[in-house]
C-alpha cells in the first residue's frame, strides 16, 4: 500500500512539472529534452527558470519584469476551468516541497520495516534437473549459491543474531551466506533421484536435528525452511530395440573352412562363439556389451535412446561353397638344358594362381634321370589351407616327377662332324689366324683335326686340369708360311699352330653346336729369324702335339686325322681338304 502511495505522489508532481514547462516535441542530442515558455512559445535554456525572451520583451518597453508578474502572465493563459485553481511562487515551491518530503519519509519507513519481514525460504534456491529417459530418468539437484548471497545481501537486515548461539553477538548478511552455503548441501535430500518416469513425485527432504547450531537458528535471521514436492517432467521417451535385427552377418571361404564377418550400425561389442572354420549348419551363438566396461542398458539408453529386447542370439551358417580339388601341375613345365651328365633344369608355371614352385635338383643331370618339383602356399601357409580359402580348391598332390630328356651329348666322333659344321670350324680358325697375319703374307694349309675326350671316370674338370682345359676338345691343325721382309730381303717362315674349340655338342636331332666365342690359340710363341713379331703356334707338329696332346695321353680319349708324322724331319706335306 505504501509504495503505491509512492506511486501517486511521484506521478503527480511529475505532471505538475510537464503542465508548467511542457517539453519539446523532439529531444536535443543527448536526449536531454527541451522546456518552452508557455507566453511565447520560445525555449527555455537549461538552468534557467524564466524565459529571457519575455524579459527582454519587456524591458524594452522600460517595464520591470518581475517572478510574480512572469507567473500572473502564465496564470492568464489558464483555462477557464482552472481559473480558481491559479498558481502562486509560494504555492508552487511549497506543494514541491510536500511532495518531497513524503516520499522521503514513507521511503525511509518501508525500508526499516520492510527489511525486517521479509523471509528466506531455503527451498526456494534447490535447482533440480531431470537428465535421460523416461523410465530411466535422473535427478541433479544443487543449491544455487550466488543466487542465495545476493538475496541474503540485499533482503536481510543489515545484522541479525549469530546462529550459532554466541550470546547476543550479531552476523551480517554477507557472513550468514557463508555459513549456509557451507553447511547446506549436506542438509537435504530426496526421497528417489534414479529410474524416473515423467509424473513420478519427488519429495524435498530437510535433515537437520535439534543440535544443528548451523541450520536450526536460521528462522531467527529471516531465513525459513521446509519441505517440497517436485513433478517428474521432460525426460525423454525411451523405444525398444532388437540388437540383432540390424547386425548383418556374411560368410567367405567354403564348406569347411569359412570365415564369419558381420557389420551393425549399433555401438556395441558383438562377441561370437565362433568365427574360422565353419561348416554350413553349424550353430554360432552372438552376446552383445557396452565398449569399456559400462552397463549395457545404461549404455545404450544414453548413446541410442533405446532399451534392448535381448542380449543373446544365435545363427545357422549358411551358402558356403563345396570344396574343388585340382591338379596343381597342370600349368607346370619343366625345360633342360645342357649335355648328358652336366643338364640343367629351371621350371615355369604358366596358371593365374599364387603359388611356389620348387625342383630337387636343377644341375648335373643326365637324359633319362628324373627330378621332383614341389608346389607349397607363399607366406608359409599350408597348401590346402591356403588353396582352399582363396580359390575353394583343394590340391590332388603336392608333388610331381619329370623325366630327363632333350639333353645334348659332347661329339665323340670326328665322322659325326657334318659339312655345314665343318664349313663354320674352317671360317672361324682361318679368321682367328689371319688376324695375327695381317702385316704379313701368308698361306694356311689345314692339316686334319684332334678330338680329346675325357675318359670316363675321370672327374670332370678336376683342378689337377690346366685351368684352360675342358671336358672334350677339338682342334683344327694348320700349317701356315708366313713371307716377310728382313735386311731387305725377303724371307719366309714356316709354323705350325691350331685353333681349339671346346665342349662341340651333339643335339638330340643329330645337330652339333659349336660355341666359337671360346676359340683358343696356342699359348706357345714363335718368333721369325729376322723379325719381332710373335705368332702363336710350334715351329713343327711334334712340337704342337707333344704341348697338346701328348702330354695328357693318361686322361682323354684321343683321336687324329692329322696326316704329319711324329718326327722333327719328317717335311711330308698332306694337303687340304676342299671347303
Amino acid at each position: 500500500m505504501a509504495y503505491r502511495i509512492i506511486r501517486y505522489m511521484i506521478d503527480y508532481y511529475l505532471k505538475l512539472h510537464e503542465w508548467l514547462f511542457p517539453a519539446a516535441e523532439n529531444p536535443l542530442p543527448g536526449g536531454v529534452f527541451v522546456l518552452k515558455c508557455r507566453i511565447c512559445g520560445r525555449k527555455i535554456k537549461k538552468g534557467q527558470s524564466l524565459c529571457q525572451e519575455c524579459i527582454r520583451l519587456s524591458d524594452s518597453k522600460n517595464d520591470s519584469f518581475t517572478t510574480e508578474k512572469y507567473t500572473d502572465l502564465m496564470n492568464s493563459y489558464v483555462s477557464s476551468d482552472n481559473k480558481n485553481k491559479r498558481i502562486t511562487p509560494d504555492l508552487l515551491a511549497f506543494t514541491t516541497f510536500a511532495i518531497a518530503a513524503a516520499m522521503l519519509v514513507i521511503t525511509v519507513i518501508l525500508v526499516t520495516t520492510g527489511r525486517d519481514n521479509i523471509k528466506l525460504e531455503l527451498s526456494d534456491y534447490i535447482v533440480i534437473e531431470y537428465n535421460g529417459f523416461n523410465g530411466f530418468g535422473e535427478l541433479d539437484a544443487h543449491f544455487d549459491s550466488v543466487r542465495f548471497r545476493s538475496d541474503c545481501e540485499n533482503k536481510l537486515p543489515d545484522s541479525s543474531s549469530d546462529p550459532s548461539g554466541a550470546g547476543n553477538k550479531t552476523i551480517n548478511p554477507s557472513s550468514l551466506a557463508d555459513l549456509i552455503i557451507n553447511n547446506v548441501n549436506d542438509k537435504y535430500s530426496f526421497s528417489k533421484t534414479s529410474g524416473l518416469k515423467n509424473g513420478d513425485t519427488v519429495k524435498l527432504r530437510w535433515d537437520i536435528s535439534a543440535a544443528d547450531n548451523s541450520i536450526q537458528t536460521l528462522a531467527a535471521s529471516g531465513i525459513s525452511i521446509s519441505g517440497r514436492n517436485y513433478t517428474v517432467e521432460k525426460l525423454t521417451d525411451t523405444s525398444i530395440t532388437d540388437p540383432f535385427s540390424d547386425l548383418t552377418l556374411s560368410y567367405t571361404g567354403f564348406n569347411g573352412n569359412g570365415t564369419l564377418e558381420f557389420n551393425s550400425r549399433y555401438p556395441l561389442i558383438y562377441t561370437f562363439d565362433k568365427t574360422d572354420n565353419l561348416k554350413n549348419g553349424d550353430i554360432i551363438h552372438v552376446t552383445i556389451s557396452a565398449p569399456y566396461g559400462n552397463d549395457l542398458q545404461d549404455y545404450c539408453l544414453n548413446t541410442i535412446g533405446s532399451v534392448l529386447t535381448a542380449t543373446e542370439s544365435s545363427f545357422t551358417v549358411s551358402g558356403l561353397p563345396e570344396l574343388k580339388s585340382f591338379d596343381p601341375f597342370s600349368d607346370v613345365s619343366v625345360h633342360f638344358y645342357g649335355v648328358s651328365g652336366e643338364g640343367t633344369a629351371s621350371s615355369e608355371y604358366k596358371g593365374d594362381m599364387d603359388l611356389r614352385y620348387t625342383l630337387n635338383r636343377d644341375e648335373g643331370l643326365s637324359e633319362g634321370e628324373t627330378v621332383t618339383v614341389t608346389v607349397e602356399a607363399p607366406f608359409g601357409y599350408g597348401l590346402n589351407e591356403y588353396c582352399e580359402k582363396k580359390y575353394g580348391l583343394r590340391a590332388e598332390t603336392t608333388m610331381k616327377q619329370f623325366t630327363v630328356t632333350g639333353l645334348g651329348t659332347y661329339l665323340t666322333k670326328l665322322s659325326d662332324i657334318d659339312e655345314i659344321t665343318m664349313k663354320h670350324l674352317f671360317d672361324e680358325s682361318e679368321k682367328a689366324i689371319g688376324q695375327e697375319l695381317a702385316d704379313m703374307q701368308s698361306k694356311t694349309e689345314y692339316q686334319g683335326m684332334i678330338l680329346m675326350t675325357l675318359k670316363n671316370g675321370q672327374p670332370s674338370r678336376n683342378s689337377w686340369l690346366p685351368s684352360d682345359d675342358q671336358d672334350h676338345m677339338l682342334f683344327l691343325v694348320y700349317k701356315v708360311t708366313a713371307q716377310y721382309s728382313s735386311g731387305g730381303k725377303n724371307k719366309s717362315f714356316t709354323y705350325w699352330t691350331s685353333c681349339r674349340f671346346n665342349n662341340v655338342m651333339k643335339l638330340k636331332n643329330g645337330t652339333l653346336k659349336v660355341n666359337t666365342d671360346d676359340l683358343i690359340l696356342p699359348v706357345n710363341k714363335v718368333t721369325p729369324s729376322g723379325s719381332s713379331q710373335k705368332l702363336s703356334g710350334f715351329n713343327d707338329y711334334s712340337s704342337l702335339y707333344n704341348s697338346q696332346v701328348k702330354s695328357k695321353l693318361g686322361f682323354y680319349t684321343v683321336q687324329s686325322s692329322v696326316k704329319e708324322k711324329l718326327s722333327n724331319n719328317d717335311n711330308k706335306k698332306s694337303s687340304s681338304p676342299s671347303h
